[in-house]
């Protein structure tokens, strides 16, 4: 039931990130056009509102993204370390935010490059509309699940802003904005991901329990 429901979350949160993204692109860009003729500094006020998405889209992303690459940990470290479930959150929790700021200083700038330019052009309103969709969305699915089922729900904060790129840039140009052909060569990854992840999780547990004697695998 828990598989299926985050399933779910996967279909879902793309379709409501698309939304998201379009409809804040038509409000922030009604707000932009109402300071133009208030004769203030769009660029100046949209450059502060997109960096203050950006700081709500880190905390949506780290609250949700620590848990997904850390969790699976918690029993073993639990186990290892002797110390209680809820300190071993705490201390994979620090790890995880650590690894990856550092992927992010290392190689992010590689999906960088294809978010912010290959998808659709962002201009300061399409890239404020994205980011705080995207920010929303994640920071919504990690909280209103847990106060209905008890817990968070784990979705991709790629999937959630990929797809507010898309709602926004759809928004902004029309559909013949976006490129077609690399979404669908994301799609196309986001899809072989999860059976290629599958076989080689199972297989290298699979190679492990071979290898290591009973008592190390219960």
């Amino acid at each position: 039931l828990v598989v299926l429901k985050i399933v779910l979350s996967w279909i879902f949160s793309p379709l409501i990130c698309i939304s998201f993204g379009f409809g804040f692109y038509l409000l922030l860009k009604r707000f932009a056009t109402v300071l133009v003729f208030r004769g203030m500094n769009v660029d100046e006020i949209f450059k502060y509102i997109l960096i203050a998405n950006l700081m709500f889209s880190a905390y949506s992303f780290g609250a949700n993204d620590v848990g997904n690459a850390t969790g699976v940990y918690v029993t073993v470290a639990s186990r290892v370390f002797k110390i209680p479930d809820i300190h071993t959150m705490i201390l994979l929790s620090t790890l995880g935010a650590f690894g990856i700021a550092m992927g992010g200083l290392m190689w992010g700038y590689r999906v960088l490059k294809t978010v912010a330019y290959g998808i659709t052009r962002l201009d300061y309103v399409s890239a404020s509309a994205a980011e705080l969709s995207n920010a929303l969305t994640v920071w919504l699915f990690t909280t209103i699940p847990k106060v209905v089922i008890g817990y968070g729900m784990p979705i991709s904060t790629t999937y959630a802003s990929i797809s507010s790129i898309i709602g926004a840039g759809i928004a902004k140009s029309g559909i013949k904005g976006i490129d077609w052909k690399l979404v669908g060569f994301i799609i196309a990854s986001w899809v072989l991901t999860l059976p290629v992840t599958i076989g080689i999780s199972a297989g290298l547990y699979v190679l492990i329990t071979s290898i290591l004697p009973p008592q190390f695998i219960t």
